[in-house]
């Protein structure tokens, strides 16, 4: 039987080929659990390389289950480690209902807003780049940006990082009913879809892995009941 990705690594180097260098393909292939991506060309402009791990927006897709309404998301802000601004795009994979792999586009805009800025010079109007990346940004998709690493653990804690810049007080210090609704935020996430994310994650809160377990497990069960 032949493997449903065998074409599209052919077609991850054929665009690869075929389109300037800044434009990343990537192949996920989300029956690996931790080194997704399985083939990439022009990497150099998200710092990947193939067996890097699931980005924060594709595990968000999978939670959601997005990806069962729809065939591709387009146009959406993309953020590379050097926070250079990307346009990007990915393609579901799919068997039915079931996500198996995504195929993504991500086109490094640096260069197209490093233009602008210069012509908007060269006009006499005064333009900071910074306003022109918030321009590029707020014109694609309002989805969150996607953020891109290299490394299993550094996607973990960025996931974790972010989810507590809405808390009032450190992780740690959390009662109960605090402690659950930050597991709740994190569960959206779809952190937990990645291995060794629940020894972080309990080391954050400073409780046992057990704790964790315990309190997704309610978690889950009361959005089953919902």
């Amino acid at each position: 039987m032949t493997d449903i990705f065998e074409q599209y690594r052919i077609l991850v180097h054929f665009l690869g080929d075929l389109l300037s260098p800044n434009y990343e393909i990537a192949l996920l292939d989300l029956r690996n659990e931790v080194n997704c991506i399985t083939n990439i060309v022009n990497g150099h402009v998200t710092g990947r390389k193939a067996g890097a791990p699931i980005t924060d927006l594709a595990l968000q897709i999978m939670q959601s289950g997005e990806y069962k309404t729809k065939d591709y998301l387009v146009n959406y802000t993309g953020m590379s480690s050097g926070n250079r601004v990307l346009r990007s795009s990915s393609l579901f994979i799919k068997d039915g209902e079931k996500l198996l792999g995504m195929f993504c586009i991500n086109i490094d805009m640096s260069s197209y807003i490093d233009l602008c800025e210069k012509i908007m010079q060269l006009s006499g109007t005064s333009v900071s780049s910074i306003e022109l990346i918030s321009k590029s940004a707020h014109a694609l998709d309002p989805i969150p940006a996607e953020n891109f690493s290299n490394d299993l653990s550094a996607s973990i804690d960025r996931i974790i990082r972010n989810q507590c810049r809405h808390l009032a007080i450190a992780p740690d210090r959390l009662n109960k009913q605090e402690r659950v609704s930050f597991l709740e935020s994190l569960n959206k996430t779809g952190i937990f879809l990645m291995k060794g994310s629940i020894p972080t994650v309990a080391a954050r809160l400073k409780c046992s892995e057990a704790t964790v377990y315990r309190y997704l497990s309610k978690i889950n069960q009361t959005k089953n009941q919902d």
